[in-house]
């Protein structure tokens, strides 16, 4: 794994899941770019398939961006150690669960541990972009420490867009708790006001960088590339774009998945002058997503698993149920209808919990002034409400002809539009 080491080096580490890897891509290009910084990307899952799944489109980008010097765990463990470990991860069972869980610390801590300091040594990386600001896995730890030792410094940035830490808007405010952190960070980026107030106030350095996935020169790269600009009938007519949210969430023990979802595409099909894409959720059953989708028999009707901000940008209207990815949606202009049963929601949670939990909908759950569930979007007037069929096609209809909507706007006063050099400056300055 020796490599050649002609320009600073940086590593990003990949500690969750791959929406991480979205919000890093441009601003890696731009430093690899500009900065002539070498990028080398380790995934902290047992192989690569773990975290790109069937998402080869973001693969083949990662591959692009770190000329293809992407690790994960299994580069870091002798031969034999993984060969036991994938023997054990097939029993499920205690007490063998247990032997798979020790044999991988010990292995991870006592043999992994000097693979790691080898491989550090050779490229002497300068700094490390981690993701999430949340706590590490053990992993990551013995991987840090030996990196500490060679004096390399911790960039954390967040699983992107972040809309964690604002008071009053969110529901769950403590489980991030900065102080009790194995490794407090060099430097913390973020991409809004809000979240560097946050951690201002708790004594930790930070820089405002906005949101790097929609910066023009990374939307223009992505266009470029042949087999990453859609399916070829989407460029021939417009289409509304469909977001999923995963049909494993909690909210789904309470309403089904697939009668919402029938309920989006059938409505969608009304206008017949638009195709309809779908954007699977990393963790969406596809097999479950084709056959609701074979039940309508339609050629207008697609799913797609190209880069999140790549569909969106095509978009024409964009349909979301309750998610995260929403707050790209408007980001990079668009409107979106959030399409969703809150009053159904809202009797089956106090049905089973004679109470509203709080992060109902995760980092998107809000009470309305009333104290009824609601999503964040909604309360804030980012999103078209849309409860039921009906309501959907109103929306649409409206939008069909005029694609302007006051909620695009509102969220720049939350994200705001900030230069990429403002944060390659900001990393190139760890670099000496």
């Amino acid at each position: 794994m020796k490599q050649s080491n002609t320009s600073p080096v940086c590593i990003v580490a990949i500690d969750t899941m791959w929406g991480a890897i979205e919000w890093i891509l441009p601003l890696c290009k731009y430093l690899k770019d500009t900065k002539e910084l070498q990028i080398v990307f380790v995934l902290f899952r047992h192989n690569v398939k773990d975290i790109f799944q069937d998402n080869s489109s973001l693969e083949m980008l990662v591959k692009d961006v770190s000329d293809n010097r992407c690790y994960d765990m299994s580069s870091f463990a002798p031969s034999w150690s993984c060969f036991i470990l994938k023997y054990l991860r097939r029993f499920k069972k205690k007490p063998l669960s247990y032997g798979y869980k020790l044999w991988e610390r010990l292995s991870w801590k006592v043999f992994s541990r000097v693979y790691i300091r080898k491989w550090i040594y050779e490229l002497n990386p300068f700094a490390i972009l981690k993701d999430n600001f949340g706590g590490f896995s053990e992993q990551f730890k013995v991987f840090l420490t030996e990196a500490k030792k060679k004096r390399c410094r911790l960039i954390r940035f967040p699983s992107a867009p972040s809309f964690t830490y604002l008071p009053g808007l969110w529901i769950d405010l403590q489980s991030h708790d900065f102080q009790s952190s194995d490794f407090q960070a060099d430097l913390n980026i973020v991409d809004n006001t809000w979240d560097a107030d946050y951690l201002e106030s708790n004594k930790l350095k930070s820089v405002v960088v906005g949101t790097p996935k929609f910066d023009k020169s990374w939307v223009k790269y992505l266009e470029k590339q042949s087999d990453l600009t859609g399916i070829s009938s989407v460029q021939s007519g417009k289409y509304i774009l469909i977001l999923l949210k995963n049909e494993k969430s909690a909210i789904f023990n309470h309403l089904d998945f697939t009668s919402i979802l029938r309920e989006i595409i059938k409505t969608s099909l009304i206008f017949e002058e638009f195709r309809i894409i779908l954007k699977p959720h990393p963790r969406q059953d596809l097999a479950l997503l084709h056959r609701t989708v074979g039940e309508f028999k339609s050629t207008r009707i697609s799913v797609s698993n190209k880069p999140s901000f790549n569909l969106i940008s095509k978009a024409h209207i964009i349909v979301a149920m309750p998610s995260g990815v929403i707050i790209d949606a408007l980001i990079a202009g668009k409107p979106v209808i959030e399409y969703f049963h809150f009053n159904e929601l809202e009797r089956a949670l106090l049905s089973a919990f004679k109470s509203i939990p709080k992060n109902f909908l995760g980092g998107m759950s809000c009470l309305d002034s009333n104290g009824n569930a609601t999503s964040v979007f909604r309360a804030k007037g980012l999103v078209a409400p849309a409860d039921d069929p009906e309501s959907l096609e109103e929306w649409i209809s409206k939008f069909r002809d005029n694609a302007e909507w006051e909620g695009t706007a509102k969220i720049r006063d939350i994200f705001p539009s900030i230069p990429m050099e403002k944060a390659a400056d900001t990393i190139m300055a760890f670099a000496g």
